[in-house]
């Protein structure tokens, strides 16, 4: 009976997994390697992900982008960009927030209300009847630009002859631009991909090392408290010294190979310590199978994750508990040298 009711956890688990991006995407959202918006067409509320994205039509109401090279000369209300390479050369009637790493506003561009920027270099062409807040490396204001309202921007100022600022342009190296926040439904895609990725490395690791992610799961249940110990010191060592490390010419690239390892370690003791989670729930019915313990910790803690605040701080114990976890069994597997493949 205990059994059968893991079994219907499990199912519920995978299943709430399913589901919530379907619900999350029942919105207009496009997504796709190119993804164009055809001049023409009109869209009302539209959220695009894609390597390149170009928008020739209309879009009604708030415009979202993700995207490598992101184009937008059509017609829009409220815009948000986070992309690459992003050229705005059409009208955009409310507030336009871009984070990219090239950002230019042609000369047919037109801004109604506010423009935020955060780039590594941005040029401005076209007008903004609002005020302009830009975050980068280098911000040109063209021969043709236009700000009605206020400057204030960080970074290297390049004002060429004909540029206009009705405003006060004030120079602020605390302009930050941001954070960056992903529509639902692309947080929700993101999640996904992730979780993918971690059981498929879970996977890996229970074919190559059976005995080895048992007694990983083990010290995490049974050493819970010196395993977070053990994690938080390493987290705080560690890059400490790789960092002194790289101050020296023969250690830099050691330190940065070193970084890597460490990248990695991480990431396998993440999957390791979500993993044990399941391992220690089934426990309760007896249950000591490590790949329903991989089906059941993953997806459970990705979903806790999401979680405002409480999600995010419940899979970073998990991770630094799954740290120390992982480091103990390594010690014990290298005093006892015992065979993890088997």
């Amino acid at each position: 009976m205990r059994r059968f009711v893991v079994v219907l956890v499990v199912l519920a688990v995978v299943g709430s997994l399913a589901v919530g991006p379907a619900v999350a995407t029942a919105e207009e959202t496009r997504t796709g390697g190119t993804v164009v918006i055809e001049e023409g067409e009109t869209v009302e509320d539209l959220t695009v992900a894609g390597g390149t994205v170009v928008i020739d039509g209309t879009v009604e109401g708030e415009l979202q982008v993700v995207g490598g090279t992101v184009t937008i000369d059509g017609d829009a209300e409220n815009v948000s960009v986070l992309g690459g390479d992003v050229r705005i050369t059409g009208d955009v009637s409310g507030d336009l927030q871009v984070i990219g790493g090239n950002v230019w506003i042609g000369e047919t561009a037109t801004v109604g209300g506010s423009l935020s920027i955060a780039a590594g270099s941005v040029t401005i062409d076209g007008t903004v009847q609002g005020d302009v807040e830009a975050g980068s490396g280098t911000i040109t204001l063209g021969s043709s630009a236009v700000i009605g309202g206020d400057l204030t921007y960080a970074g290297e100022l390049d004002v060429q002859p004909g540029a206009e600022v009705e405003g006060e342009t004030t120079r602020d190296p605390g302009t930050v631009i941001g954070p960056a926040e992903f529509p639902e439904e692309l947080e929700w895609a993101i999640a996904a991909y992730a979780l993918l990725l971690n059981m498929l490395l879970g996977a890996i690791l229970l074919a190559l090392g059976p005995r080895f992610s048992l007694a990983v799961s083990d010290r995490f249940r049974e050493s819970t408290l010196s395993s977070a110990g053990v994690g938080l010191l390493a987290i705080i060592v560690v890059p400490v010294l790789l960092g002194l490390l790289a101050l020296s010419i023969l250690g830099l690239p050691l330190s940065l190979v070193g970084f890597l390892l460490f990248a990695v370690f991480l990431w396998v003791a993440t999957v390791y310590g979500r993993y044990a989670v399941g391992m220690w729930l089934l426990s309760f019915a007896n249950i000591r199978s490590r790949w329903l313990g991989l089906i059941v910790g993953l997806p459970l803690v990705a979903l806790v994750a999401q979680i405002p605040y409480v999600g995010s701080l419940f899979a970073g114990l998990v991770s630094l508990i799954g740290i120390g976890a992982l480091a103990l069994a390594v010690r014990e597997l290298r005093t006892d040298g015992t065979d993890v493949s088997s």
